[in-house]
């Protein structure tokens, strides 16, 4: 089994992408498993996952998958808020159709503080030094007109092999509180540029992370 040494910026690659019609039932679990949780973008992971599912060609339940941190297309070793939430929303679709998760995220001791008793971390120097996992779940995210564009797949370690893949859009509606609509001046690389009215440009993510 391929053995992934846990670095400190070995995992912020991720993938994710999905179609709106697609609600696949898999082995086991009812229709009503399937329904979508509320808020939009739990929503927007299930939409994902089921996408996935959809065109899954070879990841069986059993093995062993990590959902990775989705980063922005340009800048791999760049996230924000609505990655970082969509990764949470894989975890649970994903674990809701009993695939085998991996938390990376696990520390191998509980820190007991005053302020209460943790167990997670991203401090690569607190966990596990390697993980059995042969796949992951990556995701890029690409800012587009009024929206975000979401790629995923799930990539086979070793081989490099995609066995499944998606791809999806967002819109700003849609996710208000993570969207902005672009401005109708906008500075790129020390120009401004004027549209010819708001919401024209490339929207922008809030709570960006560096």
């Amino acid at each position: 089994m391929y053995k992934m040494a846990l670095l400190p910026l070995v995992l912020l690659m991720g993938g994710c992408a999905g179609h709106d019609t697609a609600m696949v039932a898999t082995p086991g679990l009812t229709q009503a498993a399937l329904l979508p949780p509320q808020g939009a973008i739990n929503y927007l992971a299930e939409r994902i996952v089921n996408d996935l599912v959809l065109h899954n060609t070879g990841l069986g339940q059993d093995q062993p998958l990590l959902v990775t941190t989705p980063v922005m297309v340009d800048d791999l070793m760049q996230t924000n808020a609505l990655a970082l939430q969509l990764q949470q929303g894989f975890v649970g679709a994903l674990q809701q159709r009993e695939f085998s998760l991996v938390d990376q995220n696990v520390a191998r001791m509980l820190s007991v503080t005053p302020k209460g008793d943790f167990i997670l971390s991203r401090d690569w120097q607190k966990l596990p030094k390697d993980l059995a996992v042969e796949h992951l779940l990556v995701t890029t995210l690409s800012a587009a007109v009024n929206g975000m564009v979401i790629n995923s797949r799930i990539v086979e370690l070793g081989s490099s092999r995609v066995l499944s893949s998606s791809q999806s859009f967002v819109s700003q509606a849609e996710l208000p509180d993570y969207l902005q609509p672009a401005e109708r001046v906008v500075s790129r690389q020390g120009l401004l540029y004027l549209n010819a009215a708001a919401a024209q440009g490339m929207v922008t993510v809030t709570g960006e992370v560096q």
